[in-house]
């Protein structure tokens, strides 16, 4: 696209380039009729890069749909979907003001504050609108079930004359949506996302009142309330709904509407408002008791005020903030830097380089060269300078045709971190890497200059499995890792210990929850062997010498990186902290939001694998606190052992059921925990509700006809039963 503006665009002319989004520009345009008619809109198109995907464009099409069958003065409007030229593009309203984030920014800069009643009537209208589009319908009266998903103040609209508009469906979902892809979760901005949208939880209306909360409380403290160094940090706060910020800078908000917005930053979404309409007329009601009601020319007043006639460069979007906007500080303002960026781009972008020349093609792309081409490669060696703002030179070596690297440290480059006292970018320096071939990866990365500070992860550099070697081919192998040191090896005796074949791990799991246990957790199973860090009878950290079960072994049998990206990934974590996620995220091999996910359902899937244990031994260690440094789990201890019960095989259900297919089951008529708890719908509920202690399970069984339903059945029976739910009588 030419930058000599005005460009002819069909029927229309693109009068400049508002801004460029990871997905889509967007451009001010006119159209142009007879008689000199003249109406400006908003074109928005695809980047040129990703016109030919399919995927894209679905998602694109997607956008047009549903938006355009919300017609409401609260929500900024599509006019057309078309192609020009093989372009794919909308015709948007163009709305003539600033978002949120830049009236944010421009407060920040003249120091003042966004007056409370300002903020509320702002969140007002924005629930009005999410209100409307929440109970949306389709032409036969079904609902659409729309929900946003990607709220957040750069896609809040004030105009100049005071209107609130609400933008970009682009990730809006609806019942009839074709394109149910992990691409459009991953545009959501971390620090505006729900706690379920950040886990990959079931998502509704509910989880856009979580988003308008924060943006409420952001517009009365004028500051970030979900702000830290890296994405994967932002994202647990969000998931924890840790709410430090706005204890420290929140004071001077009413208390009143403090409550209100405290309701709709609640953790779980049954305890927010119910719905976008009950949040707005809270709201409303608290504008109307402290009598501070604001009228679209109030609004209008206050945005002239901050902008005065000046230009306002923002105020349409593209899909996705700059890395380097002063959104991701700590702060609304301040210099529009890629400061904290700049490692973590640099090595990802000689990753990159290194991969393609070592001809081992990163997942999702294909390779220039198969294996069988790797052991006639030329060893030749490479050099790939790069420099960090210009200043600093950073040379990365790889010799060609060799499956084996090791990294060691050569130079010193800016490293960002976030003060906390100014919550402004400050550079620190951590060493730079340099690759060199080396016959022997099995060798340990060598240890990091002064200025880094390490943190071992204990399941990749403490445990062999992290040792990645060469086999005779080329190809990675991965040798089986030594069983973690249990307390037993220091001369420790258990509080508790006991067979699983007559106390199942389901019943142990159960216990350590119901008890708000602290301790350790020791299962053994033939050779292996996992340990398992409670804390208040929530699982908080898992080891296992399974190598399958390491989190790098994990992602490869999901296909999510490659053996190459695992091997080089594994090499640098000592200069990523020591921490494999934080690697593949700065290397650029993985999104902050996948690794989120992908580490939490790894671990998950571990205690799972306890479950359907039916034979082996286990030790508690009672106050024996977890002493590694780990990725907080966040797990809901008795959703693990409902998704536990329902992957029992059913070989040993059968071997369990059929000595009591003669017993009378009942239900423990004041259970400690309910059968909801296991979070699987309404079934455990049905059947503790069918256990009488009238009919045998024999007879309860009987009643189904199909296989599956009655192993369904019997797993439920068998975790009511060692959960304490039933018991035979």
């Amino acid at each position: 696209m030419s930058d000599s503006f005005p460009v002819p665009f069909g029927r229309y002319q693109l009068v400049e380039r508002l801004a460029v989004g990871g997905m889509a520009e967007l451009f001010k345009a006119r159209v142009v009729g007879a008689h000199g008619f003249q109406k400006p809109v908003v074109i928005k198109k695809i980047l040129p890069h990703l016109a030919a995907d399919a995927g894209f464009k679905a998602m694109f099409i997607d956008e047009a749909n549903i938006t355009a069958r919300l017609d409401h003065p609260k929500i900024a409007q599509v006019l057309e979907l078309g192609t020009i030229d093989d372009q794919l593009y909308i015709a948007m309203e163009f709305i003539d003001g600033p978002d949120v984030l830049a009236i944010l920014r421009a407060c920040a800069q003249k120091k003042q504050h966004m007056p409370a009643r300002v903020a509320a009537h702002v969140a007002h209208e924005v629930l009005d609108a999410l209100d409307y589009a929440h109970q949306a319908r389709d032409e036969q009266g079904s609902p659409l079930a729309i929900v946003h998903r990607d709220i957040s103040p750069s896609n809040v609209l004030v105009s100049r004359r005071g209107d609130v508009k609400l933008a970009d469906f682009g990730i809006a979902h609806a019942v009839e949506r074709q394109q149910k892809t992990q691409a459009g979760t991953l545009k959501g901005k971390y620090g505006y996302m729900s706690p379920e949208q950040v886990v990959g939880g079931e998502l509704d209306g509910r989880s856009d009142l979580f988003s308008v909360g924060i943006i409420l409380v952001e517009m009365l403290m004028g500051r970030r309330l979900f702000t830290a160094p890296s994405d994967l940090e932002v994202l647990l706060m969000v998931r924890d709904v840790r709410l430090e910020r706005l204890e420290k800078y929140g004071s001077g908000i009413d208390p009143e509407l403090r409550q209100i917005v405290l309701k709709a930053l609640q953790r779980d979404p049954k305890n927010r408002y119910p719905s976008a309409g009950a949040f707005r007329d809270a709201i409303g009601e608290w504008l109307f008791v402290r009598r501070q009601r604001v009228m679209p020319a109030d609004l209008g007043a206050f945005v002239d005020g901050m902008f005065g006639s000046e230009p306002i460069k923002v105020g349409q979007k593209g899909d996705q903030a700059s890395p380097g906007d002063p959104a991701r500080q700590g702060t609304l303002a301040g210099p529009a830097t890629k400061a904290s960026q700049i490692q973590a781009e640099e090595a990802a972008r000689a990753a990159r380089e290194v991969l393609s020349s070592r001809m081992v093609a990163p997942s999702g792309m294909a390779s220039g060269t198969g294996r069988e081409d790797r052991a006639s490669a030329s060893k030749t060696s490479k050099r790939l300078p790069t420099s960090i703002s210009g200043e600093i030179p950073i040379v990365f070596e790889v010799t060609e045709g060799s499956a084996a690297a090791s990294f060691r440290p050569t130079c010193q480059a800016p490293r960002a971190s976030i003060d906390e006292e100014s919550e402004l970018l400050v550079l620190d320096t951590v060493d730079v890497i340099e690759i060199l071939d080396d016959s022997s990866a099995g060798d340990p990365a060598p240890a990091p200059g002064p200025s880094s500070k390490i943190s071992v992860d204990q399941e990749y550099l403490d445990m062999t499995a992290a040792v990645r070697s060469s086999a005779g081919d080329g190809a990675p192998t991965t040798q089986i890792p030594k069983a973690p040191e249990s307390a037993r090896a220091k001369g420790e005796n258990p509080d508790e210990e006991g067979d699983l074949a007559k106390t199942p791990p389901i019943h142990v799991l159960y216990r350590m929850a119901v008890e708000r246990a602290t301790g350790l957790l020791v299962v053994e199973i033939s050779a292996i062997t996992k340990q398992i860090y409670f804390a208040g009878g929530t699982p908080e950290y898992v080891s296992s010498n399974v190598a399958r079960e390491l989190l790098g072994e994990y992602l490869l049998a999901q296909k999510v990186i490659s053996q190459g990206e695992l091997a080089m990934a594994l090499a640098m974590m000592p200069h990523f902290g020591g921490k494999l996620g934080d690697t593949l995220v700065g290397l650029g091999l993985m999104k902050p939001l996948d690794v989120f996910r992908h580490l939490t359902r790894q671990v998950r899937e571990k205690i799972i694998d306890v479950c359907t244990w039916h034979k082996g031994r286990f030790r508690f260690y009672r106050g024996r606190k977890n002493q590694n440094e780990s990725f907080p789990l966040g797990l809901d201890a008795f959703e693990v052992l409902g998704a536990g019960a329902t992957a029992l095989g059913q070989e040993p259900i059968e071997q369990w059921s059929q000595p009591l297919m003669s017993k009378t089951p009942r239900a423990t008529k004041h259970p400690r925990v309910v059968p909801e708890a296991f979070r699987l719908g309404s079934y455990p509920r049905d059947v503790y509700n069918r256990l009488d202690g009238r009919h045998s399970v024999r007879e309860l069984v009987a009643r189904y006809t199909s296989a599956d339903d009655r192993l369904a059945f019997l797993r439920t029976l068998y975790l009511l039963v060692h959960t304490e739910l039933a018991y035979f009588s």
